[in-house]
């Protein structure tokens, strides 16, 4: 009887073991599938974000590029504080590569080492955007400009790459 006891004891110990180990397990898995969902979501993005390279053009005696970029994806492009804008170039005063990430700014032209996007057009007949300003809708064009310093070398092989809020990128080579 007391083997009984003692086997009942041991059994509903386990059986408590078990249910308090098995709330451990599965609370975790509520947020691997959250953040799954969540990844997919933002893949699912990634894939319906596209940008065209239009034209690159160095102003400006070598110290301004203007880049226009088509939205030719279906997602919106916004929030442009977060994107990234990397330009590698050779400047005019050294033979060395230059890479600089440049900073966004609101103010045009855009002080040396920043970048700012200057125009959205609804079509390429530069009509100004009507729908939701400050937001590149899917077709919508728009010009980033970028200010370095020191300028750009003549004749030199440069590049820049943008990548906007959700991990999309465009990269284009130009040449002075």
């Amino acid at each position: 009887m007391s083997n009984l006891i003692l086997g009942l004891i041991t059994v509903a110990i386990i059986l408590g073991a078990m249910t308090a180990f098995s709330g451990s397990y599965i609370a975790p898995q509520g947020t691997i599938s959250d953040s799954y969902r969540q990844l997919r979501e933002h893949t699912g993005e990634m894939a319906r974000t596209g940008m065209t390279s239009v034209s690159a053009s160095v102003t400006t005696g070598g110290a301004r590029l203007d880049w226009r970029i088509r939205n030719s994806g279906e997602t919106q492009l916004r929030d442009l504080p977060r994107w990234d804008v990397i330009i590698r170039y050779h400047g005019s005063t050294t033979t060395a590569l230059k890479v600089q990430r440049l900073t966004y700014t609101a103010t045009d032209p855009p002080p040396a080492g920043q970048w700012t996007v200057t125009n959205i057009y609804r079509d390429t007949d530069n009509n100004a955007e009507v729908f939701e300003p400050g937001i590149v809708n899917p077709t919508e064009e728009f010009r980033l400009r970028v200010t370095v310093s020191p300028v750009i070398a003549s004749g030199s092989s440069d590049s820049i790459t943008v990548a906007v809020q959700n991990g999309a990128s465009l990269s284009v080579g130009f040449t002075r």
